[in-house]
């Protein structure tokens, strides 16, 4: 542990020692008010006491002010005798939050520190070479001073005080109109590794602050999240259609058409049902019903067969198979991600891929007709006489699921300045590699379409009844865009530019764009820049 020295001690009463110049003794009946204390170098005499009927009181200390023969608006480089307690709050290593935050007892961290100076006119005065594992706030009107020798007498010598938390913002600072002065400070961030995480040295959040020698670097951004694939076997395929009833000439003889066929994965794709064969009333075989995808799709219906003649169910020849369902609405693939990013108090938000689009169930195929009743049947009316009933259609195959964008790569960002008033002079900037964007899921293929249900008989003189169409194959799922590689920038700002005045820039590589999961959907590379700025 560093011992303290100090080659000279202040001599000046701080403000509002004037109570301890109070005498002890008590003054009874009408006796004399105290003389007012006096105040810190620089402040004012507080007044005197009233006289009363009983004991008379000392005045109020006086309010501390300016150091006499020191201009308190220099920088310790400048005058070094504004380093002085009438101003100033004390940081060491070595000290203590509970101490004063004098030279002789310092205050331990930069939090405490900067807590006491607040709204007090005070400065902060930190030692050089220090290091402060954590993440600081600095308030509007704050002035932070580094590159103090603590060591001996406090004097400046520009050895930069370093604030280097193990992870987050190193130093942020916030809103206000108030003028924030930082000096011979470095602030640096260590590499992020949180998937698609950014690196940020500072964060300058509608502040108005003036920057002098203070070094800012951040470490590498993380590679973004790559998306999610879905599954590479196809999707459920459909199911076939069911076959159609006999018919006959008895009494409790059916010829009822297949019934309607949904794919129980994908219960939106169902086949239409097959027509039932010729009855007494409508002697000629009922036509299939169309297959269907939630509503009524554009599958193919079966058509009776006919009473006057044999007939045939081939669709070239006029016969009634039912037609085939469409097959299923390929998904889209995503566009990958290539706007630049947002900025906001909380640094940087990158730009991932977008999500693919599901695939359409395939349609289910339209229900075969059903053939004529037997004409033998017709002389005996007591009998009943029904013809075979055709075969419904088969359900589409489901669609393919989708896959998922690829996350942003993560940014590396000496400074961000979101709306705020920036000047720096002599700041070194450092950003590291930005990381590269995570790659899209691909998407699944879509299910295989079924075939229809065969059309039952013949039955004595009547054909077989005519089969249902196959349903159709469900469509591709689309594929997930690449996520954008990260930056590596100087400085992101948004709203007025920061004014630079000498120092230097140095940067490293950026983010690789993350590769689609389709064709042509890939993100885009990051950005280097010593500033870039953002909407």
């Amino acid at each position: 542990m560093r011992t303290l020295a100090f080659g000279w001690v202040l001599t000046l009463v701080g403000a509002g020692a004037a109570a301890a110049a109070c005498s002890s003794e008590f003054q009874t009946g009408n006796g004399t008010g105290g003389a007012g204390g006096v105040g810190a170098a620089g402040g004012h005499t507080g007044s005197g006491g009233t006289t009363s009927s009983s004991t008379g009181n000392g005045g109020n200390g006086g309010t501390g002010g300016t150091i006499p023969g020191c201009n308190t608006e220099l920088a310790p480089e400048d005058d070094p005798c504004v380093v002085d307690e009438a101003i100033g709050v004390f940081v060491s290593n070595d000290g203590n939050d509970l101490w004063a935050g004098t030279r002789e007892q310092p205050k331990a961290t930069l939090a405490e520190a900067i807590s006491a100076a607040n709204g007090k006119g005070k400065r902060v005065y930190v030692c050089g070479g220090d290091s402060f594992p954590v993440n600081v706030t600095v308030p509007p009107g704050t002035e932070i001073y580094g590159g103090l020798d603590c060591g001996t007498d406090w004097h400046w010598t520009g050895d930069k005080t370093l604030i280097a938390p193990d992870a987050g913002v190193p130093l942020t600072l916030t809103t206000g109109p108030e003028l924030t002065k930082l000096r011979d400070l470095a602030a640096t961030a260590r590499s992020a590794t949180t998937p698609g995480a950014s690196s940020i040295a500072a964060i300058a959040d509608g502040a108005t602050a003036e920057l002098v020698r203070v070094d800012l670097t951040a470490g590498s951004g993380a590679k973004g999240t790559d998306g999610q694939s879905a599954p590479s076997e196809p999707a459920p395929a459909g199911t076939a259609g069911n076959p159609g009833s006999p018919g006959g000439c008895l009494p409790n003889a059916t010829g009822d058409g297949g019934p309607q066929k949904p794919n129980a994965a994908c219960q939106t794709s169902i086949g239409g049902a097959g027509g039932d064969g010729g009855d007494l009333v409508h002697s000629g075989g009922y036509e299939g019903l169309n297959g269907q995808t939630g509503g009524l799709g554009a599958g193919g219906s079966g058509r009776g067969a006919g009473n006057t003649s044999i007939g045939f169910c081939g669709q070239s020849l006029g016969g009634g198979n039912g037609k085939a369902g469409a097959p299923g609405t390929p998904g889209t693939d995503a566009g990958g991600g290539t706007a630049l990013g947002t900025l906001s108090d909380a640094g940087y938000q990158g730009a991932p891929g977008g999500n693919g689009v599901p695939g359409g169930p395939g349609q289910g195929g339209g229900g075969g007709g059903g053939s004529f009743k037997p004409a033998q049947c017709a002389a005996d009316p007591i009998l009943g006489a029904v013809g075979p009933g055709g075969g419904s259609g088969g359900s589409g195959g489901c669609g393919g699921a989708p896959g998922t964008g690829g996350g942003a790569g993560g940014s590396s960002i000496a400074l961000v300045s979101v709306g705020a008033t920036l000047t720096l002079v002599s700041c070194q900037l450092v950003a590291g590699a930005g990381g590269d964007g995570g790659g899209g899921g691909h998407g699944q293929p879509g299910g295989a379409g079924s075939s229809g249900g065969t059309g039952a008989g013949p039955y004595a003189e009547s054909p077989a009844a005519c089969s249902g169409g196959g349903g159709g194959e469900g469509g591709d799922g689309g594929a997930g865009g690449g996520g954008r590689g990260g930056h590596s920038l100087g400085i992101a700002y948004s709203g007025a530019a920061p004014t630079l005045t000498g120092g230097s820039t140095a940067y490293s590589t950026p983010g690789a764009a993350g590769a689609g999961g389709g064709v042509s959907n890939a993100g885009a590379a990051g950005v280097v820049a010593d500033q870039l700025q953002f909407p």
